[in-house]
């Protein structure tokens, strides 16, 4: 098993995800915080740095190779205090530094962005995780890795998942346009899930 990525790690649980037509995705901004929100953001950031100053708060070790690689730009635009531009990057966290971990970040999205094999990668790790999402709430059948696989022929598509999901949940698994440049798999009107 050594060597092998993720995707080819999916491809042995679910074969049949190799063949599956997927559309990339992604999200837009269509809102924006307010400059109040932006302003108290600022305010938040500035007292918790003066509390940690005062306990001798020292921001070493990872705290600090995790500032350098990814939340340099974030940090630097909360000192600055300024609410437009703080207002700018967050429409844009997807495609950010500090979107690293949790919201995609700039190297998943440079690495999807004109890159057709690595975009197909991150479909199907999406859609992965969309079944395994799917096997949990028992919407989709689970194969025994040491049986014939069961999954119905031909296997769901994004949409089918999406719509037993929500069925299942009363929830849509789909992103929101809240913030620009989320990447992900396009399921009929929504840009990303």
């Amino acid at each position: 098993m050594r060597g092998m990525d993720h995707v080819e790690l999916i491809a042995r649980r679910r074969p049949w995800l190799g063949d599956l037509p997927l559309r990339a995705g992604r999200t837009r901004a269509q809102s924006r915080a307010t400059f109040e929100v932006l302003e108290r953001i600022v305010r938040a950031y500035r007292q918790a740095s003066v509390a940690e100053r005062d306990r001798g708060v020292v921001r070493g070790g990872a705290w600090h190779r995790i500032r350098s690689s990814h939340m340099g730009e974030l940090v630097a635009l909360l000192e600055a205090g300024q609410p437009e531009p703080l207002g700018d990057y967050l429409c844009e966290l997807p495609m950010r530094q500090a979107g690293h971990g949790f919201f995609q970040g700039k190297v998943t999205s440079e690495a999807t962005t004109g890159d057709p094999a690595a975009e197909r990668r991150r479909l199907v790790w999406i859609m992965d995780s969309l079944c395994g999402l799917a096997e949990a709430l028992g919407v989709l059948g689970v194969d025994c890795p040491e049986g014939q696989p069961t999954i119905p022929c031909p296997p769901p598509s994004v949409e089918e998942l999406v719509a037993r999901i929500e069925e299942a949940t009363g929830l849509s698994p789909a992103v929101p346009d809240i913030c620009a440049g989320l990447f992900g798999l396009a399921s009929g009107a929504a840009s990303s899930t």
